[in-house]
C-alpha cells in the first residue's frame, strides 16, 4: 500500500513527507499504534482462572471483569487463542440463573489519554462464543468511551465512568468459529482525561437467558485501539515490553507464573533477624509505579497475607509494611526474633487505576 494511502488513516491531514513522525505512528511500541496495554493477554501475574467477586477485580494485566448489578457467577480465565498465544474467556457459572450482563474493560490513564484528545480512534478484536452461550441474540457489545476523572476507575457496578462519552459501539453476532471485528469511533474530546475499552454479554437490555450452561461463554482476542479512523492489524509487542508495562501497576516477587499466595519458595525474599522488635528489608521495585502502590506482603509457608516466615522457629508472624513509595518499598516488621533468625516473605505491589 502507497504511504499517500496510509498517512490520512492514522491522522487527519497529510504527512508533509515526515516520514519520521509516519515511523512513530506505526512503530510497534507507539502510543497511537496500540493504546491498550496487555492486548494480546499474554501476561497474567495475578493468576489464569478467576471466580469473580461482587465486587468485580483485576483478571489478566490491565483487564478489569465484573458482572452488572454485582452478580455472582462468573469465572475468568485463560485460554488458548485462535492466532494468538492466549484469549481471555468470560463464562457463566454452569447452573447460574442470574441473567445479569458481564464485562470486562481496560482504563487507559490520564497521561496516556491526552495525546489522543481531539484524534479519531477505532478499536480492533476477535471473538467467538461458546456452545451454550446465552445471550439471547449472540451478541458480544464492544465500546470505545471517554471520562472526565484524572486517573478515574469505574463509577458503579456497570462499569460506567464520569463524565462518560461513547465515542463508538457495535454490537457483533458470535458464531462458534473466531471472527474479527472492527469499531470505528469519534475524535477524543479535548477535556477527556480517561479513555475505556469495554466488552459486555448484552445488546440494549438483552442479557443472558435461562440457566448456564457448560460452555456459556466469550472470548476474546488481540485487541487493538489506535489513532486514525481505520483500525490497524494488532502487532502485539514482545512479551518481555508487555510485562514492563504492565509492571507499571502490579508487580509481585513470585515467579511470573506463579499466583500470589501460592505456597513457594521461587522469588521469595531472605533476611537475617538483628533481634530488635523491627525488622525489614527494601524492595527495588523492576518498575517505578503508577502511583504508591498497595503493598501486601505473604507467608512463603503458608500464603497467609499480612505474615513473614520464621524459618528458624517454623512460625509464621504477622507483619506490616510501611513506607509506601513509587520506586522502593520499605517493609518492616512489628516483632520479636531470636538474633540470627532467617526471615522471609513474598510480596505484591498494586498501582492500578
Amino acid at each position: 500500500m502507497p504511504l499517500e494511502t496510509i498517512g490520512p488513516s492514522i491522522e487527519s491531514g497529510p504527512l508533509n513527507g515526515n516520514f519520521a513522525y509516519l515511523n512513530g505512528l506505526l512503530g510497534v511500541s507507539s502510543l497511537l499504534r496500540q493504546a491498550l496495554i496487555n492486548g494480546s493477554f499474554d501476561v497474567w501475574q495475578r493468576g489464569t482462572t478467576f471466580p469473580i467477586s461482587g465486587g468485580g477485580g483485576y483478571t489478566a494485566d490491565r483487564w478489569f471483569a465484573r458482572r452488572n448489578g454485582s452478580a455472582l457467577g462468573l469465572t475468568v480465565s485463560r485460554q488458548p487463542g485462535g492466532i494468538g498465544r492466549y484469549c481471555i474467556r468470560l463464562q457463566r457459572d454452569v447452573g447460574n440463573t442470574a441473567t445479569n450482563y458481564a464485562w470486562m474493560s481496560q482504563l487507559i490513564e490520564t497521561a496516556n489519554t491526552i495525546p489522543f484528545r481531539g484524534r479519531q480512534v477505532s478499536l480492533r478484536f476477535r471473538a467467538r462464543k461458546g456452545a451454550d452461550y446465552s445471550q439471547s441474540q449472540s451478541v458480544l457489545t464492544a465500546a470505545v468511551r471517554s471520562g472526565t476523572d484524572v486517573d478515574g476507575t469505574f463509577s458503579n457496578s456497570g462499569g460506567s465512568i464520569n463524565g462518560e462519552v461513547t465515542l463508538g459501539s457495535t454490537s457483533v453476532v458470535l458464531t462458534t468459529n473466531w471472527q474479527d471485528f472492527e469499531v470505528s469511533c469519534n475524535a477524543v474530546p479535548a477535556n477527556a482525561n480517561l479513555l475505556s475499552a469495554k466488552f459486555e454479554t448484552r445488546s440494549g437490555a438483552n442479557e443472558f437467558t435461562g440457566v448456564a450452561g457448560a460452555n456459556d461463554y466469550v472470548e476474546i482476542e488481540l485487541v487493538g485501539l489506535n489513532a486514525g479512523d481505520v483500525a490497524l492489524p494488532v502487532q502485539p509487542r514482545s512479551y518481555g515490553e508487555e510485562l514492563a508495562l504492565c509492571q507499571r501497576y502490579y508487580e509481585k516477587s513470585y515467579n511470573i507464573d506463579t499466583s500470589p499466595g501460592t505456597i513457594t519458595a521461587g522469588g521469595v525474599l531472605k533476611w537475617e533477624s538483628t533481634g530488635s522488635s523491627y525488622s525489614g528489608f527494601m524492595v527495588q521495585y523492576k518498575v517505578t509505579k503508577r502511583i504508591n502502590p498497595t503493598f501486601v506482603i505473604y507467608s512463603p509457608n503458608t500464603g497467609t497475607p499480612n505474615n513473614i516466615f520464621d524459618q528458624n522457629t517454623g512460625a509464621d508472624l504477622t507483619a506490616a509494611a510501611e513506607v509506601a513509595q513509587s520506586c522502593t518499598r520499605i517493609l518492616v516488621v512489628n516483632i520479636i526474633t531470636n538474633t540470627g533468625d532467617f526471615l522471609s516473605a513474598h510480596w505484591t505491589a498494586d498501582a492500578e487505576l
